[in-house]
């Protein structure tokens, strides 16, 4: 039965509606509003009502609109009754029946013609969100009623396209899995469409294809050949617009690269044409999309190789691309030195990597706009200029010296004088893209380039400043190996270019000196009292984006000299601007993660060099993780965003029990220490525990007396977290009690029931991760070391599996304790030995410099075997492959 309104009640919901659209002070919104919920809660039939507003012409377009949005929120937050539940249960208010459903999808499609573009897509919005909600089999008639649609009147073509494409873009997975295929009635409609008359519809359709053809639908694929037929007669049509969205689709038809292998020239031409055109940025923009995605992908290779006789034709034309466009070529003009964002820093940027313990490893943002953000805005997006740089990189790493030829001459060229600024600019750009792929064969003309880029760095306008230290910073290998002199007068220009007025030119030198530090490693330590100094100043200029880098640029200085670093008067000019940083932060403040990271990096390079500022650093971690946890259990604070807090601390005071060991005990022996760590030990989420695990092992290490007072509340936690928990957590659980054997010798046997057959169980899953797996083999032979006794009746029970995993271990350290536990374990129980000898031998011959004491006692242990084996020892050994019976014969005489 269809819905007949009940004039009466029609009336009461249209004044209902006019208030809510025309109420002219709050108070009279809010009694509407109460006067309206009320309403909605007490009518079964309150959405017939909305949905027959809707679709009625008489009404005005806001009260109409009003009512759709209405009906969506309602649809949205309702539920259906099937046929078959309808017979057992009432319709509920806040549900509806297959009667008022069947009314509301008529009164939609309806609208869908509406003369009024905003109720078309209001009525496409209202049918997405119901389609989302009860998926596509809900309404199996709507594709073959929009399909119609698309046959009327002009209204009607465009509401049903705006649905078309609402539907294909975020349910195309779910047509595809309907039985009846509604795509394969869809496609060939779109694809006859690419021949209609208007320019319009063209457009329509080829958009509601790029948006299903991302999921390569089987409808699709089985009509590609049409859909390539159509594609080759747009090409032609003279619509920048149409063109964009071919260039789109032949974009992602790179996904499947071998349906463009019959018009690849056809393609590649059509690109070029698209890439070149100066008057339609957006045009060019997307055809240059079609370069770094081919140029990119690593199955595409082949059809990248058939592009070398376009070079010549494509390589000037991504130069071209490079050049600002005349916007930005204006908003860089007239970028001053204005102080920088808090919008500007990106929370995932520059952070400290949290210590993952793995043996033989060496120890969104604000989206808001305004005029004094734009040029930090414009150096975020993605442009033509962007993808024609990466197309330049990208091809110059696979096409090497070939792509010189077509580059060089119009490099030269753009880099005279007397041309604007941002031809020269985009020259210096492109010699800095292709570095990667053709360093070695622009070795040759650096000599005469380098000082040229030099003299454009120390006194060109800004931007070119900037882009010269870029590119120049690029060729910091071939610097780092240069003469004295070349290569302290580009460190000199970089550490001046540091101290420049302008924010981007800023920014580039201290990532320039980042990069080169990473290069030169120890030939810098001559010029340590340069680099602190100007690195101090440099704290006491720069602004939020560039403060993220100065510290990478502390940390990156560290790490390539090390202890060379470690100089009093050098770590005293350093060190106090980073803390003075520090003590300007809230314990919130995102800036906090990549200085601390700074901090630990510099701790564990100049070590006890540190002590003077050791005690203000543990107080403020340990008050950094008090505060985080306190405003989580207030519930004012992001609970993610505060355990990174929580992590970065812990990762600081990690690095700062590893660099000054017992010269911070003291610290580390109070009771506040001691209660923040076992809540971080007992945190629900994994990431916090393993970098507690993390402090804990360090502190194994380097003063386990210390340590001693919590192990036993301590170690059932370790052993509860090695099972069943994700494997990051375990690795580093694995490694704090393998230190804590060590350390703790014999002591360990009272823990030994809590931990060794987790331990065990751990080595059975070998195809589990390769870091957990080296840790507990390592953290057995370790207790088996200091336990033997305890440990040798199972060993027959894990030999195997530990032996393969020893196998693994690289790390000198943790391979020659661990192997110490293999022999003490041998020692005393010989018979396990005989039984996995084979593995026993793989294991001692993965090891091939053993100090000479261990050497001893894995040849003892193999001479008791072969003692043990008797006459049946020359079968044991032709048991092993030939090569490994070598390996044992020359080593180890046996």
């Amino acid at each position: 039965m269809s819905f007949a309104p009940n004039p009466e009640n029609l009336q009461q919901v249209l004044q209902l509606v006019e208030y809510m659209t025309n109420a002219q002070s709050t108070q009279m919104l809010n009694t509407a509003r109460e006067k309206f919920e009320h309403f909605n809660k007490t009518s079964s039939e309150f959405s017939n009502y909305l949905a027959h507003i809707f679709s009625t012409s008489e009404f005005s377009s806001n009260i109409r609109n009003f009512a759709g949005i209405s009906l969506k929120n309602k649809l949205t937050k309702s539920d259906y009754i099937s046929p078959e539940m309808h017979g057992t249960q009432s319709v509920a208010i806040n549900s509806f029946s297959e009667q008022q459903m069947a009314h509301i999808k008529g009164c939609l499609v309806k609208t869908l013609s509406d003369p009024s573009d905003r109720l078309r897509n209001t009525a496409a919005n209202i049918i997405v969100s119901i389609m989302r909600k009860y998926t596509v089999r809900f309404w199996p008639e709507l594709m073959k009623g929009l399909i119609s649609l698309l046959q009327y009147t002009d209204d009607s073509r465009a509401g049903a396209f705006r649905c078309l494409i609402m539907l294909c873009e975020d349910m195309t997975h779910e047509f595809e899995e309907d039985e009846k295929d509604p795509l394969a009635m869809l496609v060939p409609v779109l694809i006859q469409f690419f021949d209609h008359p208007d320019v319009k519809w063209k457009i329509e359709a080829i958009k509601v294809y790029e948006s299903l053809l991302v999921h390569f639908p089987s409808a699709a694929l089985n009509n590609m050949d049409n859909f390539l037929n159509g594609l080759t007669k747009l090409v032609s049509v003279q619509d920048t617009t149409i063109q964009r969205y071919v260039c789109s689709c032949f974009v992602i038809m790179l996904d499947r690269p071998r349906y463009l292998n019959p018009v690849w020239t056809n393609v590649v031409e059509f690109m070029l044409v698209c890439t070149a055109n100066e008057k339609e940025e957006q045009l060019a923009q997307e055809a240059c999309k079609f370069w770094m995605t081919l140029s990119e992908a690593q199955a595409l290779r082949p059809m990248l190789t058939e592009l070398k006789p376009y070079l010549p034709r494509l390589v000037p034309i991504l130069l071209k691309g490079t050049v600002f466009s005349e916007f930005e070529r204006r908003m860089k003009e007239e970028d001053s030195m204005a102080p920088a964002k808090d919008s500007e820093i990106n929370p995932g940027s520059l952070q400290m990597e949290t210590k993952v313990h793995v043996i033989g490893a060496d120890d969104e943002s604000d989206e808001s706009f305004d005029v004094d953000e734009a040029q930090d805005y414009l150096d975020d997006i993605w442009n033509l200029r962007k993808y024609s740089a990466q197309s330049l990189d990208n091809m110059s790493q696979y096409f090497g010296a070939d792509i010189l030829p077509h580059l060089l001459p119009h490099v030269e060229n753009y880099m005279k004088e007397g041309n604007p600024w941002y031809v020269r600019e985009s020259g210096v750009l492109a010699l800095g893209a292709v570095e990667k792929g053709c360093g070695k064969y622009l070795e040759q003309y650096l000599p005469q380039l380098i000082p040229y880029l030099m003299s454009i760095a120390a006194k060109e306008m800004a931007l070119l400043r900037s882009i010269a230290c870029w590119t120049i910073s690029r060729f910091s290998d071939w610097i780092s190996s240069q003469n004295e002199d070349v290569f302290k007068s580009i460190l000199h220009l970089f550490l001046q270019c540091m101290l420049d007025s302008n924010k981007k030119v800023q920014e580039a030198a201290a990532s320039a000196l980042c990069s080169l530090q990473e290069s030169a490693q120890t030939r810098l330590v001559p010029y340590l009292p340069h680099i602190t100094d100007t690195i101090a100043q440099c704290f006491t200029m720069y602004k939020h984006k560039n403060l993220l880098i100065l510290y990478d640029a502390v940390g990156t200085l560290a790490e390539a000299v090390g202890e060379k670093l470690a100089i009093p008067e050098i770590v005293n000019k350093l060190v106090p601007p980073i803390l003075q940083q520090w003590h300007g932060m809230e314990d919130s403040d995102r800036k906090m993660h990549p200085l601390m990271a700074a901090i630990t990096i510099v701790s564990c390079s100049v070590k006890k060099v540190m002590k003077p500022y050791v005690e203000v650093i543990v107080a403020r971690c340990i008050q950094i993780v008090h505060n985080n946890y306190k405003m989580i259990q207030e519930d004012k604070a992001n609970r993610a965003e505060s355990k990174r807090f929580v992590m970065s601390s812990l990762d600081c005071l990690s690095g700062i029990i590893e660099a000054l060991g017992q010269d911070v005990s003291y610290l580390l022996s109070n009771e506040e220490f001691f209660k923040m760590l076992h809540v971080c030990l007992t945190d629900p989420k994994g990431d916090v525990k393993q970098v507690a695990f993390g402090v804990i092992g360090d502190m194994a290490k380097e003063h386990i007396q210390a340590l001693r007072v919590g192990l036993p509340k301590f170690m059932p936690i370790l052993a509860d977290n090695l099972v069943g928990v994700p494997s990051h957590v375990a690795t580093n659980s694995a490694w704090a009690l393998g230190e804590i054997a060590v350390f703790i010798k014999g002591d360990y046997a009272q823990y030994l029931d809590m931990t060794l057959q987790d331990l065990i169980k751990l080595l059975e899953n070998r195809k589990g991760s390769a870091n957990l797996l080296e840790n507990a083999s390592v953290a057995i032979g370790r207790i088996g070391w200091v336990c033997p006794q305890h440990i040798s009746p199972h060993l027959e029970s894990f030999c195997q599996n530990w032996c393969l995993a020893l196998c693994r271990v690289h790390h000198p350290v943790e391979k020659d304790q661990a192997f110490r536990g293999l022999c003490e374990l041998v020692r005393h129980n010989n018979q396990a030995a005989i039984n996995f000898f084979p593995y026993i031998c793989e294991a001692i011959a993965s090891f091939v410099s053993p100090q000479d004491d261990l050497k001893y006692q894995m040849q003892a242990i193999l001479v008791a075997v072969k003692n043990a084996a008797g006459n049946n020892w020359e079968g044991f050994f032709n048991q092993l492959n030939p090569k490994l019976r070598a390996f044992l014969s020359q080593h180890y005489q046996i």
